[in-house]
């Protein structure tokens, strides 16, 4: 599904304000790093290694999904130091699967305060329930996502309330339950952390992924990382997604279109919560 139709779907009652054309630490500001200034900057002159017309389906909102494994490269990516730690994170890792996204939300530049209000969105992790997509099999609008709230460890059904911060923290860590359409209950691990200028976000699964009796991913083999960088014309989310599926799955599942719709139910999820944030500041 096309990720501007997803978002439209997800958080359609922003669109008329943002013009949408698709366990960890978050530091401290005093923390050594490059202001939140110092990055935003044209949205172009992060992204050298796309063509004009996917610069072009970015400036205007329609975001960007690549099969870098096929690719070969990760030009998919910003040209920030931050970035280049993505790409050196996935190249030791050498998944069987690796997926990179891109998409511009517009908004205000984030300052110190802003960031400290988006960290607040995105902790309110049940806004994730409900996200939906278009499946080919049952060929209608399905949920993908329900039941989302934080627990105290993976296993654990026992809901606990979202969680909000007066101050930045130097840390935080979540476990969150997720009810997904095909793989049912599953718990991951939210990473929010503070990278110089940027904010890395990252969700891993921390029970393994399967569908009926077919294992489909182990513990921590399927791992989403998103770099929200502070630009001029608003926020770039950008991702990788890291997956080492089981051979067995293959044979029953397309696995790349299943973990491609949950890449961009997350990146449209964060984005949804940027979007929400610069309303609310309006």
């Amino acid at each position: 599904m096309r990720i501007n139709t997803f978002l439209a779907r997800l958080w359609a009652p922003l669109l008329a304000f943002v013009l949408l054309c698709g366990a960890g630490s978050v530091f401290a500001s005093d923390l050594k790093g490059a202001p939140l200034d110092a990055v935003a900057s044209p949205t172009k002159t992060f992204l050298p290694g796309l063509s004009q017309s996917e610069l072009e389906a970015v400036l205007k909102g329609g975001g960007i999904v690549v099969d870098a494994k096929s690719d070969g490269s990760f030009r998919f990516l910003v040209n920030a130091p931050e970035a280049r730690k993505l790409e050196e994170y996935a190249t030791r890792a050498n998944p069987e699967l690796l997926i990179g996204s891109l998409f511009l939300v517009p908004m205000r530049k984030l300052s110190e305060e802003g960031l400290l209000a988006l960290v607040n969105e995105l902790s309110k992790i049940e806004t994730m329930s409900g996200i939906t997509y278009y499946s080919e099999t049952r060929k209608k609008i399905t949920v993908l996502f329900d039941e989302v709230y934080r627990v105290y460890a993976p296993g654990s059904k026992t809901k606990l309330p979202d969680l909000s911060f007066a101050a930045m923290p130097y840390s935080m860590t979540m476990t969150v339950h997720i009810k997904d359409v095909n793989f049912g209950s599953t718990w991951y691990s939210l990473l929010m952390e503070r990278r110089n200028g940027a904010l890395l976000v990252s969700l891993t699964n921390e029970k393994p992924l399967g569908i009926a009796l077919f294992g489909a991913f182990g513990k921590r083999e399927l791992e989403m990382r998103f770099l929200l960088l502070p630009v001029k014309e608003g926020l770039l989310v950008n991702g990788i997604c890291l997956g080492n599926p089981s051979k067995a799955v293959y044979a029953f599942v397309d696995v790349y279109s299943a973990v491609e719709k949950r890449v961009r139910a997350v990146q449209g999820w964060i984005a949804g919560r940027a979007a929400a944030l610069s309303e609310s500041q309006s």
